[in-house]
Formats: C-alpha cells, sequence, structure tokens
C-alpha cells in the first residue's frame, strides 16, 4: 500500500486532470479489497458523463473469460453473439482491466462480474477512454469470425437494463407445491420505509402462517440483497436456527471519533454506541465491549422457528449484511447454498459506521466503513472470499430468457428431486 500511495501521490502534477485523479483514486481504492469502500464521480466529470461523453454501443454479459451482446442499435449484433475482442483487445484483457478499478471484499469476483456487467460502458470509458467508433470482433451463429464497426453514443441514448427497476415488494412470501419461497430483497430500514414494510412485522407473520401451514421446505431467495441492519441478519437466522447462537466474535475500531448520532439505537443495529463502551487495546485500536451491540452476545431461536429442510439462493450481490445472514446459515451447517458466490466476505467486513469524506478541490465524495465485523464463522477457511455455493450457477441469462434456473432447481433439491 505504502509503494501503491506514494507512486499514485508523485504522478500527479499541474496537468493531472480531474478525470485522471479520480481514476487513479478508484484503483487505490479497488486495491484495499473493502467492498465499502466508495468513489464517487466527481461533479465535472458526472456532468460530462451524463450530458456530453461517447461510450461504447452496445451492452455486454461478461461470464469468466467470454462476453456476449445483450443489446446493440437495431440489434445489429443478435443477442447472445460472442464478443471476441473490442478494438482489437480481447475481452479477458478488458475484463481483467476493469476489475482493477472495481471495488469488492477480499479475492471475490462474482460482484464485480455485476458491476461490469451494469456499468461496463463506464469503466471502459474511465480506464481506456473516450473512443468516436469501436470495432467488434465476433463470432456468427454458423462459427464465422466476423468484424463490425459501430459509432460510440450518448449516454441517454443506451436504454436502462430492465433489472435495475426494483420489485414492488421487497419481502415476499408464496408457495410452490407446498414449498414456502421467502424472498428477501434487502435488509435496509430506509429502503423498507420507503415501500411501507416493516421487517420485523413481516418475519413474525411469514414464519407463523409456515407452521400453521405444517410447512416442512423453505428456500430464502436474497439475490441483489446489498444488506442494511445487522440486526435484521441474526432476527432472519432466529427463525431457522436449530439452537442458540453466536454472531459477531469481535468488533473493532481504530478511532473514538464516531460519528455516535448515527449510532443510536433508533437508526442502527448498535446500542446507544459510546465511547465508554470501547476497550483500548493498542494505539488506535479498540474493541467494542458485549453490551455496545447485540450481535456480541448469544441469540435464541424465535417462537415458531423453521425445522424443516433449508435452501439459500444466492449471487454476487448478495452482499454485507446479508452476506453475514449466509455466513450464520454456513457456520452452523444449517443448509444448502445455490447460485454465486456472496459478494460480501464469510469471515465480516468492515462497515457499522460509514465516514463520508469530500475531497476540498476536486469534491470527490469518499466513504468508508469505520467498525471491523469478526463474524462467528465456526469453521476455518474462505479466507478473503464469500460464502460459496454448493450448487453454483452455470447458465446465461440471454438463453434463459424469464426462466428462473436456480429457483427452478431449489423446488428440485428441496422436493428430493
Amino acid at each position: 500500500m505504502n509503494r501503491l500511495l506514494d507512486s499514485s501521490y508523485s504522478s500527479i502534477n499541474e496537468k493531472t486532470t480531474t478525470l485522471e485523479f479520480y481514476k487513479m483514486m478508484k484503483f487505490i481504492i479497488s486495491a484495499i479489497h473493502d467492498g465499502h469502500l466508495y468513489c464517487s464521480p466527481p461533479p465535472d466529470v458526472k456532468k460530462y458523463y451524463e450530458d456530453t461523453a461517447l461510450f461504447c454501443p452496445i451492452k455486454m454479459q461478461f461470464i469468466q473469460n467470454q462476453a456476449f451482446a445483450v443489446w446493440s442499435p437495431g440489434n445489429v449484433l443478435i443477442p447472445g453473439t460472442q464478443i471476441i475482442s473490442i478494438n482489437g483487445v480481447p475481452v479477458n484483457t478488458i475484463k481483467k482491466q476493469l476489475f482493477r478499478y472495481m471495488v469488492s471484499d477480499g479475492y471475490n469476483e462474482t460482484r464485480k462480474y455485476y458491476i461490469i456487467n451494469r456499468n461496463f460502458r463506464f469503466y471502459y470509458y474511465l480506464v481506456f477512454g473516450e473512443k468516436p467508433a469501436f470495432e467488434f470482433t465476433y463470432r456468427t451463429e454458423t462459427g464465422l469470425i466476423e468484424k463490425r464497426e459501430l459509432k460510440s453514443l450518448k449516454n441517454d441514448q443506451i436504454p436502462v437494463d430492465p433489472d435495475t427497476i426494483g420489485p414492488n415488494k421487497l419481502l415476499t412470501l408464496k408457495y410452490l407445491n407446498g414449498i414456502a419461497i421467502l424472498t428477501v430483497r434487502t435488509f435496509d430500514n430506509s429502503v423498507l420505509a420507503e415501500s411501507k414494510e416493516n421487517f420485523t412485522t413481516f418475519l413474525k407473520s411469514a414464519f407463523e402462517e409456515m407452521q400453521q401451514k405444517n410447512c416442512k421446505h423453505l428456500i430464502i431467495d436474497l439475490r441483489d440483497n446489498g444488506g442494511g441492519k445487522d440486526n435484521y441478519a441474526s432476527l432472519l437466522f432466529s427463525y431457522i436456527a436449530e439452537k442458540p447462537f453466536r454472531f459477531i466474535d469481535r468488533l473493532v475500531v481504530a478511532t473514538k471519533n464516531l460519528p455516535y448520532e448515527e449510532l443510536k439505537s433508533s437508526v442502527s443495529s448498535f446500542n446507544n454506541l459510546n465511547p465508554s463502551m470501547m476497550d483500548s487495546i493498542g494505539p488506535n485500536r479498540y474493541y467494542l465491549k458485549e453490551y455496545a451491540h447485540p450481535g456480541l452476545g448469544i441469540y435464541y431461536p424465535a417462537q415458531n422457528n423453521f425445522k424443516g429442510k433449508l435452501l439459500v439462493i444466492m449471487n454476487g450481490m448478495t452482499f454485507s449484511s446479508a452476506a453475514e445472514f449466509c455466513t450464520l446459515v454456513k457456520a452452523s451447517n444449517r443448509g444448502q447454498f445455490i447460485g454465486e458466490e456472496t459478494g460480501g466476505a464469510y469471515g465480516g467486513n468492515t462497515s457499522g459506521a460509514m465516514f463520508n469524506i469530500i475531497l476540498p478541490h476536486s469534491k470527490m465524495n469518499i466513504s468508508y466503513g469505520a467498525i471491523r465485523y469478526e463474524l462467528h464463522t465456526g469453521i476455518k477457511g474462505h479466507k478473503a472470499r464469500g460464502v460459496m455455493p454448493d450448487y453454483p450457477s452455470e447458465t446465461f441469462t440471454w438463453k434463459t430468457g424469464n426462466r428462473d434456473e436456480n429457483l427452478e432447481l431449489a423446488l428440485k433439491l428441496a422436493s428430493g428431486r
């Protein structure tokens, strides 16, 4: 990190543009391997991006070392067409370069695939610069290798992804063939409040209903759940726990200068955090005492908790406290996982109290977590990676259309097929 910071600092001079500085900061932040780090575009970069900049004119889906067209003007490249190179650079080389500017927990890459698939044009523009046109080398349906040049497009000429438009309900319970499917799209209380949904009330009602129906199989769908309150992860797990459990082993901070107003029990998972709740264990290093956060204590199974077979569907956007829930399931060997490695790390993260710094000249916003969560993992392994699926996803979404193959597989496993 010292070499990276020193070399970056020494490269700054009077000719360094705001965009170049932003690119440098994105590279540095990515190198820290912390998925909760955020670096927003400076206002002038954002305005140019939205109003003037020219971008790659097709949308693609990257799958491992390959890329496939999803949308192009007039469908000149049929959805599903394999893209081999862009402007003479192999797509795998492009992917590796862009990944170096994206944040994720540890060495996880599943989250980066979602970022690149949803924001390819921006990251290509950031790393490779603006281009008036793009030459695509691609493989036709008959296997021939051909080339095609397309002019660049402005941001508003490229359609919005349908999957960026959220569902009407964030918390749902339904049944298929007697199997309960509990979908939880967020643990974020402010987002739930906007949709007028109450997490605690919903869970209580859902598990009471499952017990009344004598439900024996449960699928919990946590795909695209970016997290939120830690207490919601432990509360959900209490409804499937088979015995008392621990959630967090240690919470560590590097300063007592925290935004305590944001850490009141009314707005966070903390018990009105204050400096007296910290034990100093060395210079700039403190442990939070057990009564600072309920997750440091012991939890007990909830009333009407589910005791049957459990399956969890997850993906690269299952992050933060949603990934913490997956850690609880994995550590207790409570269920099986379908889909992709979680975007959040198995051992914990750095979040809790979030700091925002506005850099004075570029006006760039940098946000970072101040509290390190060391989860009760129960088993060793998964260092700097997420929770791994027992049944990994292997399909191309452009081939499956509206089918949900992960859910289909979960239903088959739940029914013993």
